[in-house]
């Protein structure tokens, strides 16, 4: 609606999702980890989200779920009861603030297709909208 109201909409970039892929690809391995190897590991990432992992004192948040957790599925949910939806969201707003700014629907949808090795004829919203429909209704790229 609002897309057709307001001529457009703005969306996170799909960098963003990426590197909170990586992020929680990186939590996963945590339990066991040391502080001096979890800060090597984070500074493998952008500035953004070193600045925004030291704001929210992620490395406490690693620790209180390791000292208050009998094995790695208790400590696991107890990290992310911590990394909680309202901590991504607030990552994805910095990230959008500070590094990746938030782009038309359009654009990341096209972006998005490519990631996905989605074949598409022209580079119109129909003919991706087209493409989408196709691989969710066959999985066909």
């Amino acid at each position: 609606k609002r897309i057709r109201e307001e001529g457009g909409y703005e969306v996170y970039a799909l960098k963003g999702f990426e590197l909170l892929s990586d992020l929680v690809k990186l939590l996963d391995k945590t339990y066991e980890i040391t502080e001096e190897d979890f800060n090597k590991q984070i500074k493998e990432f952008p500035q953004a989200i070193q600045d925004y992992q030291a704001r929210i004192y992620l490395w406490d948040g690693i620790m209180d779920a390791r000292d208050n957790s009998k094995d790695e599925t208790a400590y696991l949910k107890r990290l992310y009861r911590y990394f909680d939806t309202f901590k991504v969201i607030r990552l994805m707003n910095y990230l959008a603030e500070n590094a990746y700014p938030k782009r038309e629907v359009a654009i990341m949808a096209a972006d998005l297709a490519d990631a996905m090795g989605l074949t598409y004829e022209e580079k119109t919203e129909e003919s991706l909208l087209e493409s989408y429909r196709r691989f969710d209704r066959i999985g066909e790229k």
